[in-house]
């Protein structure tokens, strides 16, 4: 017979956490390091509104957000920042 040991739910929530802050790390890393006047360019690119504030905004957001969930502060504010992404983008 298996026997089940029970599962501490705050141990999935900190795997989750970690992969997500290393995720925006990375994306928001690539950014910053290609600089901001390509980000504006590329976000032009895919027609978000006003490219030369929209993309230094997810830049940093993906950065400092993800370095704050990985050191566990302010996740929910990141959460509240993150659909920010989706929202700003408009189909045509």
């Amino acid at each position: 017979m298996v026997t089940w040991r029970s599962f501490d739910a705050g141990s999935g929530v900190a795997a989750v956490r970690v992969v997500m802050g290393l995720i925006f790390v990375g994306a928001g890393w690539s950014k910053v390091a290609a600089g901001f006047g390509a980000v504006a360019a590329n976000f032009g690119k895919m027609a978000m509104p006003v490219p030369g504030i929209t993309g230094p905004f997810i830049a940093l957001l993906e950065l400092i957000g993800g370095a704050l969930l990985l050191i566990g502060l302010a996740g929910r504010w990141v959460g509240l920042l993150s659909p920010s992404n989706s929202w700003w983008r408009r189909s045509s």
